[in-house]
């Protein structure tokens, strides 16, 4: 086994991450990219394409376990943007509804008339 080979297929299925997150962010968050950003995608698929291809030695399962872990390191990068969208839509939530009671405090104490001290 020729370790050389394992690490370089690892190294270059790697370079696909990219190319899972476009995915997955599309599929999860519903956001597009723009058209930079998917050639540079396109170009980076067929640089891996290439460079998988031409080398003889790579099999079926080591390729398939090494683009795995390049989809699962994807899918843990979009899942970190999904987790921050939620946390900002939870902040923005809370920050409405603290305004909405303060509002409805205020047009209570209004319509009660001035707050007095006794």
């Amino acid at each position: 086994m020729d370790l050389s080979r394992s690490v370089s297929l690892s190294l270059v299925s790697q370079a696909s991450v990219p190319v899972f997150m476009v995915i997955f962010l599309f599929v999860f968050l519903g956001q597009r990219q723009t058209l930079p950003i998917y050639l540079s995608v396109l170009l980076t698929s067929a640089g891996v394409a290439v460079v998988t291809i031409a080398d003889s030695s790579v099999n079926f399962i080591g390729g398939l376990v090494a683009f795995s872990a390049a989809a699962a390191s994807g899918t843990r990068c979009t899942m970190v943007a999904v987790a921050v969208a939620v946390a900002v839509a939870v902040a923005v939530a809370v920050a409405v509804a603290v305004a909405v009671a303060v509002a409805v405090a205020v047009a209570v104490a209004d319509s009660n008339g001035p707050f007095t001290i006794h």
